[in-house]
């Protein structure tokens, strides 16, 4: 069992959330829960599929990309570079709170 604190205004808006499960709370957290899940992934697909555009317009892996960028190799002013750094690292961030999750 879990007791929550919530403010009045957050209260109000669980119990009509709660409301659209019938009163349950294990089928709304599993909705929830399982929402979570998939935009994470769905983040995941949608970032991968923007640094393969990378990947094919400058024609190296992204883990290669990201050794180089970190070791100094290219320049870290580019707007393409700096994109497709924040890219990778976001994605690595979606992965980690997924496999946190899974």
């Amino acid at each position: 069992m879990i007791t929550l604190s919530l403010n009045k205004n957050s209260e109000k808006a669980f119990n009509k959330l709660l409301s659209f499960f019938n009163g349950d709370q294990d089928k709304l957290f599993s909705d929830i829960y399982n929402y979570k899940i998939l935009e994470l992934k769905k983040g995941i697909k949608n970032i991968e599929l923007d640094l393969k555009k990378f990947e094919k317009r400058y024609s190296m892996s992204t883990k290669v990309f990201y050794k180089k960028l970190s070791d100094g190799q290219l320049d870290d002013n580019c707007t393409d570079f700096i994109e497709w750094s924040g890219e990778y690292e976001i994605l690595l961030e979606l992965i980690y709170e997924l496999k946190q999750l899974q």
